[in-house]
């Protein structure tokens, strides 16, 4: 029987952050809860390395580094709300056609700080703000994102555990879509146990465990019901523009952007597709069978300790960079 820790640790996952991180954003609060607090295209290594610290530290930490991860999120999430009204086009990311190199800021908070100050290098991995509705023009200061009685003026609280209960579900979605792309499907007891499982990286944060769905039948009625909600404007999308053309990350990520890009888009759902506009093709589509026939097979012969590096690397510097 597979375990979590047997599956998060793969490095193939990493195909599959573009996808997560576009599903997490199409949920309107979020996106601009990300757009809002963070200096997001400018610092997108911060955005990977802080949340792949925080599922490899679930998967196969010891309770230490658990302790210190959930203290990081924690305090990357202290204070982390909508500012006061605010036009879209103030805010950071904008519409694809406005400046799309920066990140702007419609509060007196430093770019990419909390209200305290402190750096956010994991509140827009594991944040969030209200349910889906029409773009985001403000806050109504002490009402839970979870129960904002206007869905067209949705909430950004970071520790609102409806919000994280969607971020863990992108999480383990996209998780399990990518590892079964490439080993095939689980059998229904591995299926389960890592289902379960995957419940801890809400749960480890504000969500209480009865939100997240009884079992997977309950989970995929969640998962469809919550994607045919989602809904992207040019603000978000100016926010995946900056996260797919990567003009801030090292040299090697950026030469393989184009086939990021081409995995990201295939790996999303269609409605979602359509929302962030991409275009789409027989051809394209193709061209991804192509990258899975070649790429999958190749990633399975490879040694089991070069295909789980950057899980121990990971896990290895969480106590000198989080403690």
């Amino acid at each position: 029987m597979l375990r979590l820790a047997d599956i998060a640790p793969e490095s193939v996952l990493l195909a599959g952050a573009g996808r997560a991180i576009l599903l997490q954003i199409a949920y309107p609060a979020i996106g601009y809860g990300v757009a809002r607090h963070s200096d997001f295209a400018n610092r997108p290594m911060d955005r990977l390395n802080a949340t792949l610290s925080y599922i490899y530290a679930l998967a196969s930490g010891s309770d230490d580094d658990v302790r210190l991860m959930r203290r990081a999120v924690n305090r990357a999430h202290a204070g982390v709300r909508n500012p006061p009204r605010a036009s879209p086009s103030s805010v950071s990311g904008g519409a694809v056609a406005h400046d799309r190199g920066g990140e702007g800021s419609s509060s007196a908070r430093p770019p990419g700080k909390n209200d305290a100050g402190e750096a956010m290098d994991i509140g827009d991995a594991m944040g969030g703000g209200a349910p889906p509705g029409d773009p985001v023009s403000g806050a109504q200061a002490g009402v839970p994102a979870s129960e904002n009685p206007h869905p067209a003026d949705p909430l950004y609280d970071a520790y609102d555990p409806h919000l994280q209960l969607w971020v863990a579900a992108t999480l383990y979605d996209t998780a399990l879509t990518v590892y079964q792309t490439v080993y095939g499907p689980l059998d229904d007891e591995s299926a389960d146990h890592v289902y379960r499982e995957y419940a801890r990286l809400g749960t480890t944060l504000q969500m209480p465990a009865e939100l997240w769905p009884a079992d997977r039948a309950a989970f995929r009625a969640y998962w469809t019901e919550t994607v045919a909600t989602l809904r992207v404007d040019d603000t978000i999308r100016g926010v995946a523009d900056a996260l797919l053309r990567a003009e801030k990350a090292p040299l090697p990520i950026r030469a393989a952007m184009p086939v990021a890009r081409l995995v990201t888009v295939a790996l999303l759902p269609e409605s979602v597709r359509r929302e962030y506009r991409f275009a789409w093709s027989p051809r394209r589509d193709r061209k991804f069978a192509l990258v899975v026939r070649f790429g999958a097979p190749v990633y399975r012969v490879l040694p089991r300790a070069l295909r789980r590096w950057p899980q121990r690397h990971y896990v290895s510097r969480i106590r000198t960079t989080y403690a």
